[in-house]
């Protein structure tokens, strides 16, 4: 059966909290030390619930840590000036479908507007069991599933561990402004706007963002920020087509702190390509740009193939997307002023 732990989310406000976690943690200890050797899998439940909060402090209030840099290999890039558009054919593309797909770029500027994600499905009906999931109800876009299995497994078989567990999947705009509260209760409203984007303008409202801890087969709670043997995943994150989104070098532009352990899919060819340049996400929808279906196309070689990437501009209603007629390819709107089309060779 695939691991899941249960999280309850308290109602309380943060000083009843804190209270309980006072009043509540000496005779804790004593009660959960005999627990560990007696009833492990009803402690795990228990330490979570309390331990809801704890995960706030820890994730919202430490920022200097350092994280793995993506491992990159045989990585090349090159242009195509000389474009034949004879084998090509129009795709009709209307305003709705600038709002979805794995590269929309949701931040502050650009709010969500699709209202159930992209293609969401149920993680727990999907999952290996190289991770864990907090709540059973998460749901993520099933590419993305699919090639978090294939990242977490190959995690698991490179360093022994399967306690990566997944803290936060696509959030409704109610659940979203619930995560908003909590923080502003606990850190206070300025603060907690550089953790917590408004509603409407989380990126896991897309469906292709994920939020992830450590939680060991002990019940043993450790904030991840891609430590030690966990910096497997910053390395090799990009292989499976992830990001990681938020970083400190990039918070002038993001508005984000960092934040280790918010993961976004983008697919392989844009991960790699990400990493390669060392983008933010807004610095990569930007860059695309200057890749114009008829003049400029992007050409990206590394070990999982070939692609081809190029930019069509968005018209009012109706924009005519010039696609190959005998290639495999995706179109994304960026939720910006255009589609980007990824070409497989």
């Amino acid at each position: 059966m695939h691991e899941v732990v249960k999280i309850k989310h308290s109602r309380k406000s943060i000083q009843a909290r804190k209270y309980l976690i006072r009043s509540a943690m000496g005779g804790l200890i004593v009660i959960l030390g005999i627990m560990i050797w007696m009833l492990t899998p009803i402690r795990q439940v228990m330490v979570m619930g309390v331990e809801r909060v704890l995960i706030y402090i820890n994730e919202y209030t430490s920022r200097e840590t350092q994280s793995e840099q993506p491992f990159l290999q045989d990585v090349e890039l090159d242009e195509v000036t000389e474009i034949d558009l004879s084998d090509y054919e129009i795709v009709i593309k209307n305003t709705h479908d600038l709002w979805s797909g794995e590269l929309i770029l949701v931040n502050s500027a650009h709010s969500c507007r699709i209202q159930q994600g992209n293609d969401l499905l149920s993680v727990n009906g999907l999952k290996n069991d190289s991770y864990k999931l907090v709540d059973q109800e998460m749901k993520l876009n099933q590419t993305m599933i699919q090639q978090l299995n294939r990242m977490m497994k190959t995690f698991e078989m490179s360093t022994g561990k399967h306690d990566m567990i997944l803290t936060s999947g696509y959030r409704t705009i109610e659940e979203q402004e619930e995560v908003l509260q909590e923080k502003i209760e606990l850190l206070g409203e300025e603060e907690a706007l550089e953790w917590a984007m408004l509603p409407k303008y989380s990126e896991h409202h897309t469906g292709y963002a994920m939020d992830m801890s450590i939680y060991t087969d002990q019940g043993n709670y450790i904030r991840y920020k891609g430590q030690d043997e966990y910096g497997w995943i910053n390395q090799n994150c990009h292989k499976y087509g992830f990001i990681r989104r938020y970083s400190s070098d990039k918070e002038a532009i993001t508005g984000v702190v960092n934040e280790e352990w918010h993961y976004r899919y983008v697919g392989i060819p844009h991960a790699y390509i990400i990493a390669t340049k060392n983008f933010c996400f807004e610095e990569y929808i930007e860059y695309l740009k200057q890749y114009r279906y008829d003049t400029k196309h992007l050409i990206m070689t590394c070990e999982q193939g070939k692609y081809e990437i190029y930019f069509v501009s968005s018209e009012q209603r109706e924009t005519e997307v010039w696609v190959p007629g005998e290639e495999s390819y995706s179109i994304s709107g960026n939720n910006v002023d255009g589609y980007i089309v990824t070409i497989e060779k």
